[in-house]
C-alpha cells in the first residue's frame, strides 16, 4: 500500500495511461536515477541540444544580466543545471548594482532539490540560494516575482511538447510580475535527423532514461511494470520527435490496487520534442499575453533562446 499523499498521483497516472493516447507524465522521469541517466545522456556526442544551449547561454549571459538586472535567477527544471551557473557567474560579475541577488530552484523531487540547494549555496556563498518543491508549472511556489530571470528548456523529459505550449505559456504568464523575464530554450528543427539521433541515441542512453520512468513508478507507487517488456521508440512526424515505450505483449499493470490494461498497439507516449520557427512561436507567445523580445540562435541555427516578457513590458530586441 502507498501513503495517502501519493493516491492522487496514482489516480492521475492511471487516467493518463487509460486515455485515448496513453502518456507517461514527465514527473516520473526525474528520480535520482533518472537525473543521473539524463546527465550521462547529455554528454553523448549525439545529444547536441544541451551542448548548443550551454554555448548560447555562455555567449549571451552577460547581456541578459546587464539588460534585465535580475534580482533572482530561477530554474524550473530538475536539479541545478549548468546553465543556471552560467547566469549566476554573469550576475556576480555584473557588480553591486543589484540590491538583492539570489537563485531559486523549483524541483518536484525533495531530495534532489535539497542536494542542488546545498551545492549551489556552497559554490555561491555571496548569493541567497533557496529551493521550492513543485512541478515546473507551479512556478507560483517561488513567491512574488518582479525582476526574476526564469530559465526553462521544456517541461517534458526531452523538450517542449507543441500541444502543451499554449497551457505552458498561460501558466507562466499568470505567475509573472512586472520585470520578470523568461528564457525558453527551443529547437529550430533545422536538423531533423540530428534531433532524432539526440532523442534516440545509438548507445541506448535515451532508452535507459525513458525506461527508468517505469522503475520509478514501481518504486513510488508499488506498481508492477516490467520494464524489460517494453521497447523504446522515437519517430519524427515533420514537426516534432515523439518518443514512446511500446509494450511487447498485452499487459495488465497494477497501480495502487487498480489495474490498467496495456496493448502493443497503443504505445505509451513519453514525450514530444517540438521544433519552432520564430513566427510560429511568436504567435503562441502573443496569444498568452506575452512578448517575444529577443530570439538568440547559434551559428548553425539549431537551437534558440526565446526571451519572453509580459506584454507591454518593453522590447529590448535591438540590444541583443
Amino acid at each position: 500500500m502507498i501513503g495517502p499523499l501519493l493516491l492522487p498521483a496514482a489516480r492521475a497516472l492511471r487516467r493518463a495511461l487509460a486515455g485515448p493516447t496513453p502518456v507517461v507524465p514527465s514527473r516520473w522521469f526525474w528520480d535520482a536515477r533518472g537525473g543521473q541517466l539524463h546527465r550521462d545522456r547529455a554528454q553523448a556526442p549525439a545529444y547536441y541540444p544541451a551542448r548548443v544551449e550551454r554555448e548560447l547561454y555562455e555567449a549571451h549571459a552577460p547581456v541578459l544580466v546587464g539588460l534585465f538586472e535580475p534580482r533572482e535567477v530561477a530554474e524550473l527544471a530538475p536539479g541545478a543545471s549548468r546553465n543556471v551557473r552560467v547566469l549566476l557567474d554573469a550576475l556576480l560579475r555584473h557588480g553591486a548594482g543589484i540590491p538583492a541577488r539570489g537563485c531559486a530552484i523549483l524541483d518536484a523531487d525533495p531530495a534532489r532539490l535539497a542536494a542542488s540547494v546545498r551545492t549551489l549555496a556552497a559554490d555561491y556563498p555571496r548569493l541567497s540560494v533557496r529551493g521550492e518543491v513543485g512541478e515546473w508549472h507551479a512556478c507560483w511556489r517561488l513567491g512574488p516575482g518582479g525582476g526574476r530571470l526564469v530559465l526553462l528548456s521544456g517541461p517534458g523529459p526531452d523538450g517542449l511538447d507543441p500541444g502543451a505550449l499554449p497551457a505552458t505559456l498561460r501558466a507562466l504568464a499568470a505567475s509573472f510580475a512586472p520585470g520578470d523575464t523568461l528564457v525558453l530554450g527551443v529547437d529550430r528543427g533545422r536538423d531533423p535527423d540530428g534531433l532524432l539521433r539526440a532523442c534516440a541515441d545509438p548507445e541506448g542512453r535515451a532508452a535507459a532514461f525513458h525506461l527508468n520512468a517505469l522503475r520509478a513508478i514501481n518504486a513510488r507507487l508499488g506498481a508492477d511494470f516490467d520494464p524489460d517488456g517494453f521497447a523504446f521508440e522515437a519517430r519524427w512526424d515533420g514537426h516534432a520527435v515523439e518518443t514512446a515505450l511500446r509494450p511487447l505483449r498485452p499487459m495488465r499493470v497494477g497501480i495502487a490496487g487498480e489495474v490498467v490494461a496495456l496493448d502493443p498497439g497503443r504505445p505509451l507516449v513519453t514525450g514530444r520534442v517540438g521544433t519552432w520557427t520564430r513566427a510560429a512561436l511568436r504567435e503562441q507567445v502573443e496569444a498568452a499575453d506575452l512578448e517575444l523580445c529577443a530570439w538568440l540562435t547559434d551559428p548553425d541555427d539549431r537551437r534558440a533562446l526565446a526571451v519572453l516578457r509580459r506584454a507591454g513590458a518593453g522590447r529590448v530586441e535591438g540590444d541583443l
